[in-house]
Parts: C-alpha cells; sequence; structure tokens
C-alpha cells in the first residue's frame, strides 16, 4: 500500500550522478540544485555524487552532498574501482547499498537521474524499486541533449534496457536542450511511450555573457588550458606546455584532479622553466576563471563547450578519442 506522506514546506530533492570520468555530470547537477534551493523554490537538496571530489564544489545553504566510494573507468569502458582494494562486484553492492540508505533516510519528494537511467552498472535499481512501490517520490532522468552518435546510444540503450526503465521507474524524463538545435527524441528513436514523458528545458546557462568578460593581469592576455577532469588530458597539456605564447600572453593549465600524479609533476617541472605559465591542479567553480581568460584551449567535453558558447569565448577543441 502506498504511503502519503505530507508535503514539507521546503520540498526535499536529490540529485543522483555516477561520475565515472570527469566532472561534468557534478557540475550539470550543481547548477541544477543552485537554482532548486534557491527563491521561489528553496527546497532542501541533497547530491549524490559518484566521486569524492564532488564535496570539494561550493554550495549554498540549502545543499549538501554525499560522496560514493569511486569507480574508475578503463580505456575499454569497463569499470574497476578507483582508490578501495576490492572487486568491482563488491563496489558497485557498496555503492547501491549507500545510495538506497540515503535516499530512504532523506524521503525526497523528487529524485533526478542524471544520464543514466539504472546508474552505474544498475545501482540504482534497488533505490528506484522501492521509491516506485512506495509511491511517495516523483522520480525523473535528466539528458544533456546530445548523448553520443545515434548508432552507439541505439546500441548502449537496447543493451542496458533503459527505455524499459524509464517506462518502469521514471514518473518524466528532461531534456537540458533545445529540439530546434537538436531533436534528441528523433536522433534516438524515443518510442511513443517515453516520447510522451519527454520534456525540453533548455539549455543550462552557467553565467550570463553581461557578468563576464576577460580583462588583462599585470597587462598580459591569459590563455587557458583545460584539461577537464585530466584523466586523459595529459597530452593536450603537455602540448601546451611546450607551445610558444604570444607576448602579450600568459598561459594556465587547468590539469583536473583526476590526472595521475606523475603526469601533473612532469608539467609543473615544464612550467619551472618558463615564466609565462602557471599550472592549477583542481577548481571546482571553473566560470569565474573562464570569465578572465581571453581565450580556451579544452577537451571539447560537453560542458566546457556549453560553457565556451554560453561565456562567447574564442576556443579551440581537442576531442578525446574515446
Amino acid at each position: 500500500m502506498n504511503r502519503v506522506r505530507q508535503v514539507q514546506a521546503r520540498p526535499r530533492i536529490a540529485l543522483y550522478s555516477h561520475d565515472t570520468m570527469g566532472l561534468g555530470h557534478i557540475r550539470r547537477n550543481q547548477l541544477i540544485a543552485n537554482t532548486l534551493a534557491a527563491p521561489p523554490l528553496n527546497a532542501n537538496v541533497l547530491l549524490i555524487t559518484g566521486v569524492r571530489e564532488g564535496g570539494a564544489f561550493p554550495v549554498p545553504h540549502g545543499i549538501d552532498s554525499i560522496s560514493l566510494p569511486a569507480y574508475c573507468k578503463e580505456a575499454d569502458g569497463s569499470y574497476g574501482a578507483r582508490s578501495l582494494d576490492i572487486g568491482v562486484a563488491h563496489l558497485s553492492r557498496l555503492r547501491s547499498d549507500l545510495i538506497d540508505m540515503a535516499l530512504r533516510s532523506f524521503t525526497p519528494d523528487l529524485f533526478i537521474a542524471d544520464n543514466v537511467p539504472l546508474g552505474a552498472l544498475n545501482e540504482l535499481a534497488p533505490a528506484l524499486k522501492r521509491m516506485r512501490a512506495d509511491g511517495d517520490t516523483r522520480c525523473v532522468l535528466g539528458l544533456r541533449d546530445i548523448l553520443d552518435d545515434p548508432a552507439t546510444v541505439a546500441r548502449e540503450w537496447t543493451v542496458r534496457g533503459n527505455f524499459d526503465a524509464i517506462r518502469d521507474y521514471y514518473d518524466a524524463v528532461w531534456i537540458y536542450g533545445d529540439p530546434a538545435l537538436y531533436d534528441t527524441e528523433r536522433k534516438y528513436g524515443f518510442p511513443e511511450d517515453v516520447a510522451a514523458k519527454t520534456s525540453y528545458l533548455g539549455l543550462l546557462d552557467p553565467c550570463p555573457p553581461s557578468e563576464c568578460a576577460p580583462f588583462a593581469e599585470n597587462g598580459k592576455r591569459l590563455i587557458l588550458c583545460s584539461a577537464g577532469g585530466g584523466q586523459d588530458g595529459f597530452e593536450l597539456a603537455q602540448s601546451f606546455a611546450a607551445a610558444a605564447l604570444p607576448h602579450d600572453a600568459t598561459g594556465m593549465i587547468v590539469t583536473g584532479p583526476f590526472m595521475p600524479k606523475d603526469k601533473r609533476d612532469e608539467l609543473h617541472a615544464l612550467a619551472q622553466q618558463r615564466d609565462n605559465l602557471d599550472i592549477v591542479e583542481a577548481i571546482y567553480d571553473p566560470i569565474p576563471l573562464l570569465c578572465r581568460a581571453d581565450s580556451v584551449i579544452g577537451m571539447a567535453g560537453y560542458n566546457t563547450v556549453n560553457e565556451m558558447l554560453a561565456l562567447g569565448k574564442r576556443a579551440l577543441l581537442v576531442p578525446r578519442m574515446v
């Protein structure tokens, strides 16, 4: 029997991101959380993040986070434990238990899962089944508009049973995009019943352009190189560190928190040989730094591209190969 629970004056909203590579999912959920916690909704928001770095993001009052023991994503697409010396099956059970425990205790009115309907390695399944049986929580799947090429999405979504998961567990699908730019439903062949649950919210804007303009520091322009999360960004950063810069510019490399220490040490050694290059290992709110930059070199991650477009920055994008 469904339990009826009176909604609190301040609604409770939980957001989940699986976070196996990079920080884009966390940053997207944080941007949504900031809006939900602000007037007029003034929600209490719990962020469930897949890596401990999720707890390093600055958050306003009304938001807090739980970090799960982390996966790492291998080059072949498989998962392993990032830090714990346990098998991936054990880690998956641990993460799943922690997610369900947190949601059971927090009792959200709304649950928003980012990108993966059943979570990484199906870790959301127990919590989704329980929340559907209890009937207290509305569940929403949030998707960026461009997921991958249509053939890859069709193959992966079929293997993972994503459309069935949406049918069974989700009340709505929110697409962070505009169908005039990219018709996600049509491109990825959403079945009619799933398309009926789907709404487009528009692209998420990290910062109004009127609030962001580059400025010279010590009379020099800033050229920024961002390696994303850093796990696979060393070659880009190394190439930037070896490149000649204009005489009126200074360079900065943001390595990202996932770049291996030996690679970060190598970049620091390169920077010590120059007087116009700085190394920063991690910045969890990149917008102020991006606003300072005259131009940006990045890895063409989804969030990076959106931020460059939203902020009107000149950019050179070097996509990863996987």
